[in-house]
C-alpha cells in the first residue's frame, strides 16, 4: 500500500499551503486525481514542499496505472531526500507490482526518462 504523505509550506504563506493541501486530500479521496494532481503541482514550486509534492505526484501516478510516470517522480523526488524510507519503499513496490527492471540499460529505464523529461 502506498504512503500518502502531507506536507505543509513554510515558504508558501500557511493559508495557501493549507488550501492547497485541503484541496489536494479532498480531491485524492474523491478519486479526482487531475485534481490532486494540480494541487501537487503547485505544491511542487516551494523547495519546502517540493520533496512532498513530487512523492505524492508519484503515488498518484501510480494510481493512474502509469508507473514510468511515477517513477520519475519519485526519481526527482529522491534528489530532495535520497534515504526516505517510505520512497524507497514506494520504488520498490513499483518496480515489483509492474515488473519493472532498473537496470539502466532497459527499456524501462528509457520509460521513465521520457516521461521524467516529457512531465518537466
Amino acid at each position: 500500500m502506498l504512503n500518502f504523505l502531507i506536507f505543509l509550506s513554510l515558504n508558501l504563506s500557511f493559508s495557501q499551503a493549507q488550501t492547497s493541501m485541503e484541496q489536494a486530500i479532498e480531491a485524492f479521496q474523491k478519486a479526482d486525481y487531475n485534481a490532486t494532481q494540480t494541487e501537487f503541482i503547485k505544491l511542487s514550486l516551494s523547495p519546502k514542499t517540493r520533496f512532498a509534492a513530487l512523492y505524492n505526484l508519484g503515488n498518484i501516478a501510480v494510481k493512474l496505472k502509469k508507473p514510468g510516470e511515477a517513477m520519475a517522480y519519485y526519481k526527482r523526488a529522491q534528489l530532495y531526500s535520497p534515504h526516505d524510507k517510505d520512497l524507497l519503499f514506494n520504488m520498490r513496490f513499483v518496480t515489483q507490482q509492474f515488473k519493472l527492471p532498473m537496470a539502466a540499460g532497459s527499456n524501462s529505464y528509457e520509460v521513465f526518462r521520457q516521461e521524467f523529461l516529457n512531465i518537466f
